[in-house]
């Protein structure tokens, strides 16, 4: 139907309503007008919608044509004849719009004669249930503390049956970015093996709204993502989306620092895991949405109230305001009332108080203050208290910095130890003890046993490799503080030393025992002999 013949129509049912029809007939006609303008501003923005159907098949099911008076009903006919002064023009013009009607499936026959639905009607009920399955759209869900937000979605069904009125049309969703695990689809459902019904079962099994509660489609807009832009991001192993905030962009292509708003934690995301919401689309519909009864805010446009007044919640966390006590952690050790009553007044965890999330995180702290003094005096001590602590607190740093300070200088500029002649004396005093402590140790190889030397053997083997891998452990400790602190470069040195030491002796002692094994060998094959 060209827009031209609605023009006619829209003319021709304004003529009818100068004619001072009856209180009934004018209500119709006005229905009749105001349909006729939405079909023309529809025709002319060429938006057809799924929606539009759904209202022409509503005015074909309902809508009575009878005019009486100067618009008066015949009682011999049921078709409608407009008598007024613009004489035979108004009635062709009448005519028209009657056989236009009728080429749509509407009857002129009143409401009180209802007739089934015919073939025609019927073909236009299959027609819009192909156009809205698998149709991009907005659906609104209610969260478990009553706040109501649209999200992007796809048509999954369309329940036709039984349908008298627009409102009646009911169509099953599924979310494409589910934030909460309710609207999150149920691959096994998908898949025709899901062994729950739709109540019992965890994920959606398609989320019912009426085709009256439903908006256009959100289209996600690259090109409006910068820092600051709020966005949807696609975290965890539930796979769900998140609200964020972009940051800024990644050293690593294709990544974004975003910072999450119930959390407050930044993250390097991808890109293609990240839903930009478009936050001036989202304030142009609240503003002008006035009966779709969202109090909460449309997710997939952005975080925006729509006629409450209301904003939802915005990011409040900051490191800054962080605190090692979280709002609540008193509760482990009661029932937890408090935060029960504050979730179900749509209380978020994470975020601060106050309808806009942006009050304090931290726990109120509770002083005790004392009797009867007045509250100018408090504050008064209050104060005093605190330096005195911040005071004696700072002190206590400045000494302890200065200790460490102290212990540093006085490693660092110790005199190394000078040898003298005692020292010398006892070296070659213990040098002596040593001779006849080497010829103890020989006779001791000889008594010996063979089992025992054996056994002697392998724990001097033993001890080498510990030796050596103390070495080992050592030098790297000692690179580390080569060029760091001098002190502590020299001691680790001296001790690795010692350890070759102990090792040239071990060896000395294992050259001796195999030896003495050696010697023993040759004797038994002697004694063959």
């Amino acid at each position: 139907m060209c827009a031209n013949n609605h023009s006619l129509q829209l003319q021709t049912v304004e003529l009818a309503l100068a004619s001072n029809p009856s209180e009934s007939q004018a209500a119709d006609l006005l229905e009749l007008k105001k349909n006729l303008e939405e079909v023309i501003e529809l025709t002319k923005s060429k938006r057809y919608k799924p929606l539009i159907v759904a209202h022409l098949i509503c005015f074909i099911l309902h809508f009575p044509v009878t005019l009486s008076g100067p618009v008066e009903e015949s009682a011999s006919t049921e078709h409608v004849e407009v008598h007024n002064d613009t004489g035979d023009n108004i009635d062709e013009e009448f005519a028209k719009f009657q056989a236009e009607m009728a080429g749509l499936g509407a009857s002129s026959e009143p409401a009180s004669q209802p007739s089934p639905p015919d073939e025609h009607l019927s073909k236009m009920l299959a027609e819009l249930e192909e156009q809205l399955l698998c149709s991009k759209v907005q659906a609104p869900y209610s969260k478990g503390w009553g706040q109501i937000s649209h999200h992007n979605a796809i048509v999954h069904s369309v329940e036709m049956s039984g349908i008298t009125h627009v409102d009646d049309i009911k169509v099953s969703v599924m979310f494409t970015h589910p934030t909460v695990q309710g609207m999150k689809p149920c691959s096994y459902f998908l898949e025709g093996r899901c062994k729950f019904s739709a109540e019992k079962c965890h994920f959606s099994h398609g989320h019912a709204v009426s085709l009256g509660e439903l908006r256009d489609y959100c289209e996600p807009n690259f090109e409006d993502l910068k820092p600051g832009s709020k966005c949807l991001v696609r975290s965890g192993s539930k796979d769900l989306w998140q609200l964020a905030t972009m940051d800024s962009i990644d050293q690593d292509p294709g990544h974004i620092i975003v910072r999450f708003t119930h959390t407050g934690k930044t993250t390097s995301t991808k890109v293609e895991d990240v839903f930009p919401l478009n936050i001036s689309e989202a304030e142009g519909d609240s503003s002008s949405d006035d009966g779709s009864g969202d109090s909460g805010g449309d997710v997939n446009r952005a975080p925006v109230a729509s006629g409450s007044g209301i904003e939802a919640p915005m990011l409040a966390w900051s490191s800054k305001r962080a605190t090692s006590s979280p709002l609540g952690a008193w509760e482990k050790h009661t029932k937890g009332i408090g935060s029960k009553l504050m979730e179900k007044m749509g209380y978020v965890w994470g975020q601060g108080l106050g309808a806009k999330g942006d009050g304090r995180l931290e726990p109120i702290e509770a002083v005790v203050l004392p009797a009867g003094k007045p509250l100018d005096k408090c504050i008064e001590l209050k104060e005093l208290n605190m330096a005195k602590r911040s005071a004696k607190a700072q002190k206590k740093m400045l000494l302890k910095k200065k200790k460490v300070e102290e212990e540093i200088e006085k490693r660092y500029h110790a005199p190394s130890k000078s040898e003298t002649v005692f020292d010398f004396l006892n070296d070659r005093v213990f040098l002596k003890k040593d001779v006849p402590d080497a010829k103890n140790s020989a006779r001791a190889l000889k008594s010996a046993s063979s089992k025992s030397l054996g056994i002697e053997a392998l724990q001097v083997t033993e001890a080498i490799k510990k030796a050596e891998r103390e070495i080992v452990r050592l030098g790297q400790a000692s690179a580390r503080n080569k060029d760091k602190d001098r002190v502590v470069y020299a001691q680790i040195e001296k001790k690795i030393e010692e350890q070759r030491e102990i090792i040239r002796q071990l060896q000395s002692k294992e050259r001796s025992i195999l030896a003495e094994q050696q010697n023993r060998k040759q004797n038994e094959k002697l004694k063959v002999f």
